[in-house]
């Protein structure tokens, strides 16, 4: 993100990382913290940084089960990143991200899908595989909930093809897990056994 000369960066560093270092245990100092840099950015017509200290509340107000509030924060950092300069194309698909997890959370599956596509396109268009990935499996997700397993197989094996091509350890187990449940609800219990072989193995390495 390209600070303008207005704008102190380092106190911009100072302000994110106390976010990030907060937002976990204390979640309202953190709100605090974000909210005082969100305000900083918008006295100096800094959308992009006000976006993210914004975009940031409605994380943080998601981990505390506030979905209403959540979206709102949220889709407030939306339009800031669509309203900037110079495109945020990152910051765009974190933001349909986790507005589409929300949609998610409260049932409505197609907005969900709709936002987690749009999170995919941008990730992809900035070549961000490993993000693009994460995508496939929230939409792998939704594929599960509405009981649509065949499909899901597909990008689970498409996610899991990834992970093995880039030898992450961490997700591949993950993704062989999610295959072997995908197989259990299609009844099919020597694939289960192979993928969660598979996971031990991984996990035992």
């Amino acid at each position: 993100m390209d600070v303008p000369p207005e704008v102190d960066s380092l106190r911009m560093v100072e302000y994110e990382e106390e976010v990030r270092r907060l937002m976990e245990t204390e979640r309202d100092s953190a709100m605090l913290v974000a909210e005082e840099a969100a305000q900083y950015c918008k006295s100096n017509s800094f959308l992009a940084g006000e976006a993210l200290f914004v975009s940031l509340q409605g994380v943080i107000a998601t981990s505390a089960g506030k979905m209403g509030e959540a979206m709102g924060f949220l889709r407030q950092g939306l339009r800031l990143r669509m309203a900037a300069d110079v495109p945020d194309t990152a910051g765009l698909a974190r933001s349909y991200d986790n507005i589409g997890n929300i949609h998610f959370y409260q049932g409505n599956l197609d907005a969900a899908v709709e936002n987690f596509r749009r999170s995919y396109h941008f990730f992809m268009s900035i070549e961000d595989s490993a993000n693009a990935t994460l995508i496939l499996n929230n939409l792998g997700a939704v594929l599960v909930e509405e009981g649509r397993y065949s499909q899901a197989l597909e990008l689970y094996l498409q996610i899991t093809d990834f992970y093995e091509r880039n030898q992450d350890s961490t997700f591949l187990a993950l993704a062989y897990l999610n295959t072997a449940e995908i197989n259990l609800s299609l009844e099919n219990p020597d694939e289960v056994r192979q993928w969660i072989d598979k996971a031990i193995s991984v996990a035992a390495a």
